[in-house]
């Protein structure tokens, strides 16, 4: 693909999907993720009484509890 679009990156989303095809490759025990990870995580953070902030520095969130 490099030689074909020199200097240019493919989507974000589509670099995802091969990330998560390539993990997959060879694993039929793991589950394709419906999901994002993170989304996740911070449901589970929230449900046990967690949350995070952002600070105002850019890019960097803070742990608190709700």
């Amino acid at each position: 693909m490099a030689e074909l679009h020199p200097g240019k990156q493919p989507p974000q989303t589509l670099v995802r999907e091969w990330d998560q095809q390539a993990w997959a490759l060879d694993r039929p025990q793991k589950a394709h993720d419906a999901g994002r990870a993170e989304d996740r995580w911070m449901s589970e953070l929230h449900d046990v009484g967690f949350g995070l902030r952002a600070s105002p520095e850019v890019g960097e969130w803070h742990l608190f509890p709700r």
